[in-house]
């Protein structure tokens, strides 16, 4: 099948016009840029299509076009100032990114057309590629113009290499006498190929193995941790895939391990590595540094589960994540699977059971804003309300990374909110997707996805017509999930985020009149403070500040909120649905439970990453000391465990303060048989069918008895007799649900 597509290629290019006197052609390409040669601008690994002009004047080839479709031929313009020297190159870099030589394309790594038009739309060259692949090109043979072949050395801006192959036919991939892993002892580990004309080299640093890297003769002896990266030349054929193995010595883990291995200039060199400070760098200037530059740089994972057993390995792109928290000197990374890569998901349930079929992008989360104090909270907050809710929120799995076979401290993984987090919770793979964020920094909402078009026609909608009149609440109810709204708004002040609402605030809609706007939980580490240096800290207050002098909320910001929360059913919804979730959800038991699971996680590794990286002393309160040692994250840990005793009979202050509500009563829920079905309080289904806690006074509240299969509700012992109900109570309350089997009645 390959054979027969190029040779379907070259036929192409004899009877399309193929001039091969043309001063232009197209000379070669890279289609899937993993390592080779990077952008000098842009600094990313790009693809690229190279112009060589086979005259012996400077040809200007400017308002010619560049096209990977026949019948677009204009689809992108060359700059009208560009020419190529007598016997020179150009390259254009097909990156989408359509400004200067970048071109508004990218290369298909499973094979397309490409196009070069003057500026009268004539047909100048073209050519016709079949699969490619990571870091081989493709073009034409020196010599034969006609022949279209894939080199072993690519050769960007440089005549095209003496050597070559006619098919994509790999070098076998050298084998390892050991599996990679952990191991107590020592080893010697031998390299294999299934051929003696092939020839194995190797690197022990992380960089890809060329043939200037050792040469394997012997075995490798390993005595501490360490990656070894080999690849399989030959005479005849392309270089080998290159294959990569972590060995661990002495080492035990109770989380997972993430073996990432990446050449160390990507990470340190001071021109092109990403967790470098760069030679642009100005202290107290955060932009100036490589690591807040959206490069992105190939990476080798493996990853091994708590029991140490392999579970995936893949290349990857990796990308510093973050913002104030790329400061710190463990970083957080986002990992990026693309087809150019060689996988374009994940091969592995990253977080158990609930994990999604397909995860495309995930973090290795250096904690954020938290990081050196607990480690926890943002994964705690979200672990506490996913399966309990309707809320989106991200996974979390803590994790060892060790970079090049360096401990690297713990990392949380985290799901990537972007619209493949979309796509892949909501197995959506066909829907366009709005996904819109505050930028405090900017001081304006802004679209990371899509467009804010019909964000900007709701606001328009709202600003014009008052929602405390039903019909247009009701209008509204139409675009956004409230239900899930009120989950996101209640989680927020329960935790008492207060980077939020000017940050760390996402919300997206499926485009189409059917979508709603639905709310992401992402960055909650900066919570569980009840207090800070000045005054007590309240949450409603911040939530709806607007021109407050105490509270940097943004009108902006918070415009949706202040409105919804204008409307009586909205409000009554929002206050009774807290009341419940202080028992439920946010039941301070519960909290504690999760939380000290949490902390039990991650125990037995914190000595060791403190080791690494130290403490960082705080300033917010309650958090005033580091966590250099054991004894200062117990502490830290303590804090948020006062926090969560305190937080319930706090927030039922402020509500009644900020709301204006009367008192609180006691409702009790019971149910006469357990297996007979379930209560749903507010739209939340108790567990055990049980509740018995304080709710607001005047307010009303939902009821639902809920039939298992085989049984039939009766009445409400002390109520109505209806199983759908709303009741208002000024004193204590108790109701029992009565279920009979469906024989019985």
């Amino acid at each position: 099948m390959r054979r027969t597509f190029i040779v379907l290629a070259i036929l192409y290019l004899f009877i399309f016009d193929f001039d091969s006197k043309a001063q232009i052609v197209i000379n070669e390409i890279l289609a899937s840029n993993t390592t080779t040669n990077l952008d000098g601008i842009n600094k990313n690994f790009s693809d690229w299509i190279e112009l060589y002009n086979n005259s012996e004047k400077e040809v200007t080839i400017g308002n010619w076009y560049l096209t990977d479709n026949k019948l677009k031929p204009t689809k992108w313009i060359i700059p009208f100032y560009i020419s190529i020297p007598p016997k020179g190159y150009k390259l254009f870099w097909a990156d989408k990114l359509n400004t200067s030589n970048h071109t508004n394309f990218n290369l298909n790594v499973n094979g397309e057309a490409i196009y070069l038009y003057n500026k009268d739309t004539i047909l100048i060259d073209s050519m016709v590629y079949p699969i490619q692949d990571q870091d081989i090109s493709f073009g034409r043979a020196r010599g034969a113009k006609n022949q279209l072949v894939y080199f072993q050395e690519v050769t960007p801006m440089k005549e095209n290499s003496l050597f070559y192959s006619k098919e994509l036919e790999l070098s076998s991939i050298p084998l390892f006498s050991h599996k990679a892993g952990f191991y107590e002892n020592p080893l010697n580990i031998k390299l294999y190929t299934s051929s003696n004309d092939e020839e194995i080299y190797y690197t022990l640093d992380g960089s890809e193995p060329t043939r200037q890297s050792i040469q394997y003769t012997k075995s490798i002896e390993v005595s501490k941790n360490t990656v070894i990266r080999a690849r399989t030349y030959s005479a005849d054929k392309l270089p080998s895939k290159i294959h990569t193995q972590s060995y661990f010595i002495d080492e035990s883990f109770s989380l997972p391990v993430i073996s990432l291995t990446s050449n160390p200039k990507y990470f340190w060199d001071k021109n092109i590595g990403i967790y470098a400070n760069g030679v642009n760098y100005k202290e107290n200037s955060w932009e100036s540094a490589n690591y807040f530059q959206p490069w992105e740089r190939p990476v080798h994972i493996e990853y091994f589960n708590s029991k140490s057993v392999i579970g995936f390995k893949i290349n990857a792109g990796v990308r510093i994540h973050g913002r104030s928290s790329r400061n710190n000197a463990q970083k957080s990374l986002a990992i990026y699977t693309r087809s150019k890569y060689g996988s374009s998901v994940v091969p592995y349930k990253l977080y158990g059971d609930t994990s999604p079929d397909s995860i495309r992008t995930f973090l290795l989360r250096n904690g954020g804003n938290e990081w050196g104090m607990t480690m926890l909270l943002d994964g705690l907050v979200h672990t506490l309300v996913i399966d309990k809710i309707d809320i989106d929120a991200q996974l979390y799995q803590p994790s060892i990374v060790f970079l090049n076979g360096n401990y690297w401290g713990i990392h949380n993984i985290r799901e990537k909110i972007n619209k493949y987090y979309i796509r892949d919770k909501y197995q959506n793979d066909t829907a366009d997707f709005d996904i819109l964020e505050t930028d405090g920094i900017a001081g304006k909402i802004i679209a990371s996805n899509g467009s804010l078009d019909q964000y900007n026609s709701l606001v328009k909608f709202i600003e014009k017509n008052d929602l405390s009149i039903t019909e247009n609440y009701d209008s509204v109810k139409k675009l956004i999930d409230i239900n899930e709204f009120v989950n996101y708004l209640i989680t927020q002040v329960y935790i008492t985020n207060r980077d939020w609402p000017n940050s760390n605030m996402k919300f997206w809609k499926e485009r189409g009149k059917e979508g709603k706007w639905r709310w992401i939980l992402y960055d909650t580490e900066l919570s569980f403070k009840k207090t800070n240096e000045y005054f007590q800290f309240n949450m409603f207050e911040h939530m709806l500040a607007e021109n407050s002098k105490q509270y940097p909320t943004m009108s902006w910001a918070n415009f949706l909120i202040r409105k919804l929360l204008d409307n009586e059913e909205f409000k009554s919804e929002f206050i009774q649905r807290m009341a419940v979730y202080l028992h439920t959800v946010f039941d301070t038991d519960r909290v504690m439970c999760v939380l000290d699971s949490l902390k039990q996680n991650i125990e037995p590794e914190i000595k060791r990453n403190n080791m690494k990286w130290g403490g960082m002393r705080q300033k917010t309160a309650p958090y005033l000391i580091t966590s250099a040692t054991m004894e200062e994250w117990d502490a830290n840990i303590k804090f948020v465990h006062t926090y969560i005793k305190a937080r319930p009979s706090e927030i039922r202050e402020n509500m009644m303060n900020y709301f204006h509500l009367k008192d609180t009563v006691n409702l009790k829920l019971e149910i006469n048989d357990l297996n007979a079905g379930k209560i749903s309080l507010m739209g939340y289904v108790l567990e055990e069918s049980g509740f018995n806690g304080y709710i607001f006074t005047d307010i009303p509240v939902r009821l639902e008895a809920i039939p298992n299969e085989g049984y039939e509700f009766v009445k409400w012992k002390g109520g109505d007799n209806d199983s759908k109900c709303e009741i208002s109570l000024n004193k204590n309350k108790k109701l029992i649900a009565i279920f009979k089997k469906v024989e019985d009645i």
